[in-house]
């Protein structure tokens, strides 16, 4: 914090950078730094998305802050998709479980994915939504189902399925930090 943040803003003060920020997985450190320093922009990966709102409850000290806020990761890093999360994915077996099973969404003929997605881009309080992809084609397709109305019939029924797992997160980085 001391060293990085500090070389970051005398980067800044030349023009090379235009805002500070840091991102992470575990919220709290994200408190815990900007006692110490300040920073612009947050960035949050997997914790505004279907089965994780815990971004809601840390967005009025960013905001007295002044703190920008970005959502990364609201399909949870594929747990919410149809293909499944990677091998590596470090989510505990009963949130696998439950976001596998909240895939009901295939029997309306909607991919998990799209309703996870439009889920986090309504939440007009987070105004940056980040969604990675290595195909080109899948961000026009996300751009079209962004602007498609979002069922709410089957996202309640969808957040009923993963309530039992609601907020529960992974390990990440140093142990003293989970």
């Amino acid at each position: 914090m001391e060293e990085t943040i500090l070389a970051l803003r005398r980067l800044q003060g030349l023009g090379k950078v235009r805002f500070v920020g840091i991102s992470g997985l575990h919220l709290s450190l994200f408190r815990e730094v900007m006692e110490w320093v300040k920073v612009d922009q947050v960035q949050s990966y997997c914790h505004y998305c279907l089965n994780d709102t815990a971004l809601v409850d840390f967005l009025a000290y960013f905001q007295t802050k002044g703190v920008a806020v970005f959502n990364s990761a609201p399909l949870a890093m594929r747990l919410l998709s149809d293909e499944g999360p990677p091998d590596w994915h470090p989510a505990p077996p009963e949130l696998m479980e439950k976001c596998a099973a909240a895939a009901v969404c295939r029997a309306r003929g909607m991919d998990i994915g799209r309703l996870a997605l439009q889920f986090a881009v309504a939440r007009l309080d987070i105004p940056t939504t980040i969604v990675g992809t290595a195909r080109p084609e899948r961000i026009l397709q996300n751009i079209r189902e962004i602007e498609e109305p979002l069922d709410s019939e089957l996202l309640e029924l969808v957040l009923e399925v993963l309530r039992p797992v609601h907020n529960l997160s992974w390990p990440s980085g140093l142990p003293e930090n989970n």
